[in-house]
Formats: structure tokens, sequence, C-alpha cells
């Protein structure tokens, strides 16, 4: 039964509203009425029932499904990240011996989630978050629709946050025709997919060490039938000379710093019509994790580091934004940086 009610459920079919119901060896899993023809065509049996009506109005979240010990409701997250059709939500530790039955409440709750499963945080070099199946398919692989882009996620392989979509598309929109664009940090591609999809650049460099996120965009770059994207698996300080770009976007909030010398040796580069002249004038996306009151004294302290790097280099911090709330105490904060170059 539990494996019919999963697939009722990932083909959007399942009744949120009703309770599956018993009767003697047969159980009645209530489906939505404009679901009945796809039901038969996928092969389910298909009976009419009468179902008792619910004792209470129709559940308005996720939490009306559960039924936890008495003053631990104020400890549910109000908000949790879904990823294609897989929920990921973080605990706190109160809440931790009742995981499971949470993680049921997700899936039973939704109809498009499939899977749900805690978030213990990210780790390692790659970014992965590190995850603990809770409830539905243990499946981490899924496709993630961002702006009416397909994006190839496995969420145990490779790093994907969807509460950045409005930042990918914020950058997007500024690429002009026929720009050069270095994504440094490209993870599954989000960034580069909108950029190649939605705007006209020359070409997209999509960079990233971890080959499995790379793989990802592979798949995802030939689902949305594009071919101005040039993918590369490496490390972004050890690209070849001869990659030049007008945009660099460079989100690895926790270590981007370092990695600012080798941004600006790319961006420093013959101009994109192709003549022998250089152009002065390059952009940097730059991403930090910060405290909300030192955005304004890091934006200054940034367009130091960067004129340190050539005494003829001249920057300029155009915009600042904090992208979404990190923490109680920090931000992700972007920093649209205009560089002036010899």
């Amino acid at each position: 039964m539990e494996e019919v009610r999963i697939k009722l459920s990932k083909e959007g079919l399942l009744s949120t509203f009703l309770r599956i119901e018993k009767e003697g060896d047969r159980a009645f899993i209530p489906i939505v009425e404009e679901g009945v023809e796809k039901a038969r065509a996928l092969g389910f049996e298909i009976s009419y029932h009468t179902f008792k009506a619910p004792e209470t109005p129709p559940r308005a979240s996720y939490r009306d499904l559960l039924d936890l010990p008495e003053g631990l409701e104020k400890h549910l997250p109000s908000s949790f990240d879904i990823i294609g059709g897989i929920a990921v939500i973080k605990l706190p530790e109160p809440l931790l011996p009742y995981k499971k039955e949470i993680g049921r409440a997700l899936v039973d709750f939704n109809p498009n989630i499939r899977s749900a499963y805690l978030d213990m945080g990210v780790t390692g070099d790659h970014r992965i978050r590190n995850l603990e199946h809770l409830a539905g398919e243990n499946s981490t692989r899924t496709v993630h629709v961002e702006y009416g882009v397909k994006i190839y996620v496995d969420l145990s392989k490779a790093y994907f946050s969807p509460r950045l979509a409005t930042e990918h598309m914020r950058v997007a929109e500024m690429v002009q025709d026929g720009e050069r664009v270095l994504d440094m940090f490209a993870g599954v591609g989000p960034f580069s997919l909108l950029i190649a999809k939605k705007r006209r650049p020359r070409v997209v460099y999509a960079v990233d060490i971890n080959p499995h996120a790379t793989d990802l965009l592979r798949e995802s770059v030939k689902a949305n039938r594009i071919t101005n994207i040039e993918i590369i698996t490496a490390d972004a300080r050890s690209l070849p000379p001869e990659i030049r770009a007008d945009r660099v976007i460079m989100n690895l909030p926790h270590s981007a710093r370092s990695f600012l010398p080798h941004a600006l040796r790319h961006l420093a580069r013959p101009s994109a019509a192709g003549e022998d002249t250089r152009e002065n004038r390059g952009i940097i996306h730059y991403y930090e994790i910060l405290p909300k009151d030192a955005m304004e004294p890091r934006a200054r302290e940034l367009e130091e580091e960067i004129r340190a790097v050539a005494a003829d280099i001249e920057a300029r911090v155009r915009n600042s934004r904090i992208v979404r709330q990190y923490s109680p105490s920090e931000v992700h904060a972007a920093f649209d940086v205009e560089v002036l170059l010899p």
C-alpha cells in the first residue's frame, strides 16, 4: 500500500483532504477527482468508495498533519527548501526525536514532494549537504525548474540552493549581448544556465572543481538545448590564461576572497569585439557571508583589496545587497564591482 501511495503522490493524484480507509483486507486510497482517468491509464484499479468526511477543515500546512507533545509545535520550522520533488528541512534539537513523523508529514501534505530529507549542514571542499532520509523515495536526484530552465540536481553529490533564484536572474538580466562570462564556482550551473538561456552571451565558461557538479550541468545543457556554455572541471585558480571574460561571477561566499587575484587575471582581456586594444571595464559579482552591519565597510575594503593586486587597477562597488539571511547574525551579501583596467 505504501508503494502505491508514494506513486500516487508523485503523480499529483493523491488527495490530501481525505484519509486512507480499510475494509477487511482492502485499502481505499483517495485520489483527486480530476485524476481518475490518469490513474486508470497508469494501471491502478479504480473503485468508487464513500469516504468519511474529515472532522477538521482542510489542512493549511504540514504542521496540521502532526501530533506532537505539547509545547513542541512552536519549534517547527515555518519554511524549508523544496528542490524539484525533494523537501529539505532543518530541525532544532527538541524535534529530532520526531524527525521521521515530520518528514512523513511533508510528503503527505504536498503531492509534488516525493522525498523528505533532514539537512545536517554543508561539509567538505565540494560543499555537499549532509542529508538523512526521512520519508518517501530514497533518492537525492531530481530536476529543479527555475524561471523555466531545467537544472539537474543530486543533493548527495553537488550543492544547490533554491533560495538564490532571484539572485541568479538578477545577474542574468545584467548580461549584455556578446559578453563573455566566467562563472568561477558554477556548481550545477544555475547562474550559467539562466545567462545562456535567457540572454545572448558569446560564451559562458562554467567552472567547478566537483566532477559530479559538472556532469549534472552537462545533462542540464543538453535538456535545455544550450550551445554557448563551455564546461570546465577544474580548480578556478588553474584556468588557462586564454580564458578571458567581461563578467566574472564569484559565488563561493566563505572563501571567494582568496580567488580575487585569479578573477582579475581573467578579467584583464582583449576586447569582446576582437580588437587589438583592451577594454577598460569589467564586472565582478562577488559574494561573501558577513555580519549585516559590516556590508558598507566591507565594500570599501573590497575595493582596496582589488587595487592592491595591481597598482593600475581601479575598482568601485556599484551596488551591494543582501541576497538572503544566512544565520541570525549573518547575511549572504552580494557586491557588484566595476573594475577599470589598464
